[in-house]
């Protein structure tokens, strides 16, 4: 008896569930945001005279929880000239990177006749410590020993890790994942200050699968203060890819030029690139963006949304005189411009043999972040003459 009523109970409860969730799929959607641009298709000229005024389609989000990554579609002006993404070059051991024994600074030969872009941020796995690399930079073929500006996202270590190499690094399978730590690597420039943003977003991390598993967890791995092996964590692995699922359609979207992202209703930052790099990218990107948005998890914020237009806004160059502006020449083949409004961090990246614009990325940080004075800001290079 007690058995039948327990079926009859679940019947029940399935009843209702499917009742309910067939309301939802055929239902007609609300647009709750369709006065703010929400769900609506965008075309805007970005209103930069660095980039050459590019024409970008903002597309409709995908979302899954707390994270809304928005294609940016378009049209590319570099399609003459190819490049090989860092991990790639790794992997396929067309570059050596070295240990110098400098914290902030490391060794990369390029042993191909291919043109190699690292993403600024990108992580090298290995040597006396897990590295974040500083700038994007175009290395050359056949380019010897070119010093690569970086920091340490693994606080303690300073010796040989399992079997990797001490002398070198191997892989390259991550990208920074907080943007206040993109900010902190690209225009504080402080090695604390890195190890400190590294240090929260462990924590963040730690606090967000303790609250999704319903316990008290810690990492355990070889080394406790290295991001790079908190990103491989078995427990952090399986709910990112839970989130990846659910942005499998990126991989389909044609002229894609670019992606911007949103964590809890707010736009975060973006990217847009003048090559299809962005093909070879994205799997990293939104790695980094479903890692920060796991980080970020705001249990009170799961149903906040932002708009096409705040896309748009952050897309746009302000029109105020910028707090800070630099171009720097990173290498013969790379220049690199900093422009700083607010909250509002806008990076350029340019093609130096090409003369024209490679990569944009604009990063609005956090409230935490902005509240640093200026004169904390830590940058070790001259000004030199503006391009425009």
């Amino acid at each position: 008896m007690k058995k039948k009523i327990v079926l009859i109970a679940c019947f029940l409860v399935l009843m209702t569930v499917t009742v309910y969730s067939a309301f939802f799929i055929f239902s007609p959607k609300t647009n709750y945001g369709a006065d703010r641009g929400l769900s609506q298709l965008k075309e805007v000229v970005i209103n930069d005279s660095a980039i050459r005024n590019a024409v970008i389609t903002i597309e409709e989000p995908i979302q899954y929880k707390n994270l809304q990554i928005f294609p940016l579609t378009g049209s590319f002006g570099i399609t003459d000239k190819t490049y090989v993404t860092l991990q790639e070059a790794m992997e396929r051991k067309l570059v050596e990177v070295d240990e110098t024994s400098n914290v902030n600074k490391l060794s990369l030969t390029n042993l191909s006749d291919e043109y190699v872009f690292i993403l600024s941020g990108d992580i090298v796995k290995g040597g006396k410590q897990d590295r974040t690399l500083q700038y994007d930079i175009v290395v050359g073929p056949k380019e010897k020993k070119l010093p690569l500006a970086s920091f340490c996202v693994e606080q303690g270590r300073w010796s040989q890790r399992g079997g990797e190499r001490v002398d070198g690094f191997a892989v390259s399978h991550y990208n920074t994942s907080s943007r206040d730590l993109k900010v902190s690597a690209k225009k504080v420039r402080s090695q604390g200050d890195v190890w400190m943003r590294v240090k929260n977003q462990k924590e963040r991390f730690q606090c967000t699968i303790s609250d999704i598993k319903d316990t008290v967890y810690e990492f355990n791995n070889a080394s406790v203060s290295s991001l790079q092996l908190a990103l491989e964590d078995s427990v952090l692995v399986q709910i990112r890819e839970e989130y990846t699922k659910a942005f499998a359609g990126l991989q389909s979207i044609d002229g894609l030029v670019g992606l911007a992202y949103a964590i809890n209703g707010e736009v975060y930052g973006l990217d847009v690139f003048n090559n299809k790099l962005v093909y070879d990218l994205r799997k990293k990107m939104v790695d980094a963006f479903v890692n920060e948005a796991i980080s970020d998890r705001d249990s009170t914020k799961l149903g906040l949304m932002a708009a096409v237009d705040d896309v748009n806004a952050l897309l746009q160059k302000p029109t105020t005189k910028p707090d800070m502006q630099k171009l720097e020449v990173v290498n013969s083949e790379t220049e690199f411009e900093t422009e700083v409004y607010g909250k509002i961090n806008r990076f350029v990246t340019y093609d130096s043999r090409l003369n024209t614009w490679l990569h944009l990325n604009v990063i609005r940080e956090s409230d935490e972040m902005a509240k640093q004075s200026e004169s904390e800001y830590i940058i070790n290079t001259e000004d030199i003459e503006q391009r425009r």
